[in-house]
């Protein structure tokens, strides 16, 4: 697979962080890749700036408490299992 698409990438250290980078013109979120990568390959997108959000484990909790259940923007299917 060949991506032909230059952009800057980059790894936020806070869920803030994230915000201010993700919100930027140009900017594509990676969250596991299959979308983003995909249509970078087909040139169906072309980012300035790609911003990976694996690197924050806060975003996989999934928590109960205060009557809510609460499931993180990148919980996957086995994170709740005990």
């Amino acid at each position: 697979m060949v991506i032909d698409v230059h952009f800057a990438y980059t790894r936020p250290a806070t869920p803030g962080e994230a915000v201010e980078l993700a919100t930027r013109p140009g900017a594509r979120v990676l969250a596991g890749g299959t979308d983003p990568v995909t249509w970078m390959r087909d040139d169906l997108v072309a980012p300035e700036l790609v911003v990976d959000l694996e690197g924050l484990p806060e975003l996989r909790a999934i928590t109960v408490g205060g009557g809510k259940l609460t499931i993180g923007a990148l919980a996957t299917f086995t994170d709740g299992g005990e």
